[in-house]
């Protein structure tokens, strides 16, 4: 309790540090505990969660930066890996349907698969943090891995690479610019699927620049940088390496593997190379469209959290006054509320739910965000105010017999 307001929990992450054995149940009890590694008791070392070993707080600093790059790296992995999943799985069962085999073999599939896996996750998991990661708000124990940014980088990336591997799996034909023509030869060995192998496996390598990316909605919106795929790119050397070699790699497998690993012999002609990297740099410009998409079509979190709090005040609004019918408006409703609000408080109350900013307890001037809270603290605030206002009636009918009996 705060002021008589009872606070709901807002499923925050709660780090305590401590060196003596008085601390251990708090460290115990908090969700990160940090304990001092010189000076700390070993009841405290064993109670806590991480032990700074040099009882220095900046080190706090470096594990919270750390971490949230961890954070990040699973989730450049996971948006990777789920798009080449999708994809994979949905041609090899188109594939089944049409052809009754799947148009990426087994030999070709292990090489995806360490496209996937080994040279994805190194290329994903070995950036280092930076001092950016801090300026973010934290994301909460109840956010998701998968963000719904994410999620619409993971369908829209999949939609394209679908989209594009089933036109060169029915129609190679109508490919412009190429001469000759592909030809629609759906067997192992032939010109046709090893354009359709090229093409898939250079989607997911441009596909890799996309996922090294993690914005933000309000990012998007603000800042310029955010589009650009290759910022920073060249700071993580690892990632450059693996993208260089995986490439090159896909030139040797294309142009010598042959019949070893179910493609034409000779390799692909110089036009056909030229249509399968510019289908998969298309992908880079894909990722901007999904960006436009994204910015236009869906809402921040900080908007979100303006209309769910809205929200909560119209039903709050609605239940606390009894002879207001069900169909009036929330400007009624706001009327009749300043019967038993004062105008100023309810003013104040209003414009910062309108203008989205952290909301402060009108008395105590403590900042809240969940609409919970503040719908706690009206309906505290109206009980006081009831409260003061008998007071007041009674004190005044006091003072008046008082007077009556002086007069008398």
């Amino acid at each position: 309790k705060e002021h008589n307001i009872k606070i709901f929990p807002d499923y925050q992450v709660v780090a305590v540090t401590g060196d003596g054995t008085n601390d251990a149940p708090a460290l115990k009890s908090a969700d990160v505990g940090f304990a001092m590694g010189i000076v700390g008791t070993e009841t405290a070392k064993q109670a806590c969660d991480i032990i700074l070993l040099d009882d220095n707080f900046s080190s706090i600093v470096k594990a919270a930066m750390w971490g949230r790059n961890v954070f990040d790296s699973i989730s450049k992995f996971l948006q990777f890996q789920l798009t080449v999943n999708v994809v994979a799985i949905t041609l090899a069962v188109v594939g089944a349907f049409a052809y009754s085999e799947s148009p990426l073999t087994a030999v070709q599939m292990l090489w995806v698969n360490m496209i996937m896996d080994s040279l994805a996750s190194l290329a994903l998991a070995t950036e280092l943090p930076t001092k950016e990661l801090l300026d973010r708000m934290p994301y909460g124990r109840r956010r998701p891995v998968i963000s719904k940014v994410m999620q619409a980088n993971i369908i829209g990336h999949s939609l394209y690479q679908i989209g594009v591997l089933l036109w060169l799996l029915f129609a190679p034909q109508t490919i412009p610019f190429l001469d000759p023509p592909i030809t629609h030869d759906p067997t192992q060995g032939s010109v046709h699927w090893s354009v359709f192998f090229n093409v898939f496996v250079l989607l997911q390598l441009f596909n890799e620049f996309n996922s090294r990316r993690l914005p933000t909605i309000e990012k998007l919106r603000s800042t310029a940088s955010e589009w650009n795929v290759f910022n920073g790119v060249c700071s993580n050397p690892v990632f450059v390496a693996v993208m260089v070699s995986t490439f090159l790699a896909q030139i040797f497998i294309v142009q010598y593997g042959g019949l070893a690993v179910n493609l034409v012999h000779g390799g692909l002609t110089r036009d056909q190379w030229l249509f399968c990297v510019v289908v998969g740099m298309f992908g880079l410009v894909w990722q901007l469209i999904i960006n436009f998409l994204i910015v236009r079509l869906m809402k921040s979190s900080s908007e979100e959290e303006t209309n769910s709090i809205e929200q909560s005040i119209r039903k709050m609004s609605t239940r606390s006054l009894g002879d207001v019918k069900d169909d009036t408006s929330i400007d009624d409703a706001e009327s009749h509320r300043e019967k038993s609000l004062p105008q100023a408080n309810w003013d104040k109350f209003r414009a910062g739910v309108r203008q989205g900013n952290i909301y402060k307890d009108m008395m105590g001037g403590s900042s809240f965000r969940s609409g919970h809270k503040l719908g706690s603290i009206v309906k505290t605030r109206l009980d006081d105010q009831k409260e003061a206002k008998k007071k007041i009636e009674v004190s005044e009918k006091l003072f008046s017999s008082e007077k009556s009996l002086k007069q008398d």
